[in-house]
């Protein structure tokens, strides 16, 4: 399983940096167990947790925060430091985190977002999006889409059609910060 932080959603990473450098800088001991996730990946643990061969939870495939690059999953050794690293992670850094499953932090309701997709949705569409830039995040209106610093993050309101069928344009504004997701009906 990758855990890269590349493809993570652009604020979620800056969030798994901060993490990662806080825990190590008070002399405990922090590493990413999973952050992307492709279907296959995702498909493997559901089963696992399905058959009683993992304590963790794992959500349906197609219908986890990890295969749109909204979540991570961080082992804290010792491991008994593992709420005050949440208690962290939730108060400074705007996560979410729960008990049940202890190395999951996300981008808050990314889990439930994900959870409302389509079983066909194609969770590719996140990692596509990290490759030039575009942090995707759920919003009222579908998706916000975030071009990280370029614009200073300001969103745009992209529409999502129920079965995300997408196809790419790289359509630049004139300093060539933008890329637009095109959408096929």
């Amino acid at each position: 399983m990758a855990a890269s932080l590349d493809a993570l959603d652009y604020d979620l990473r800056a969030a798994a940096l901060s993490l990662d450098q806080a825990v190590h800088a008070s002399g405990l001991q922090g590493r990413f167990t999973s952050t992307l996730r492709t279907h296959a990946e995702q498909t493997r643990l559901y089963r696992r947790w399905l058959q009683g061969m993992s304590p963790l939870p794992a959500a349906p495939p197609g219908q986890s925060a990890h295969e749109y690059g909204l979540a991570f999953d961080y082992l804290v050794t010792p491991q008994e430091y593992t709420r005050d690293v949440a208690s962290f992670a939730i108060a400074e850094l705007g996560l979410a985190w729960s008990e049940k499953d202890f190395v999951h932090y996300e981008i808050p309701g990314a889990s439930a977002w994900a959870a409302a997709q389509p079983t066909d949705a194609n969770p590719s569409l996140r990692a596509q999006a990290a490759n030039i830039g575009v942090g995707l995040l759920p919003g009222p209106a579908g998706v916000v889409a975030t071009v990280g610093g370029a614009v200073q993050g300001t969103p745009l309101i992209v529409d999502v059609p129920p079965l995300w069928k997408w196809t790419w344009q790289d359509l630049l504004d004139p300093q060539g910060f933008f890329h637009i997701l095109s959408w096929l009906k």
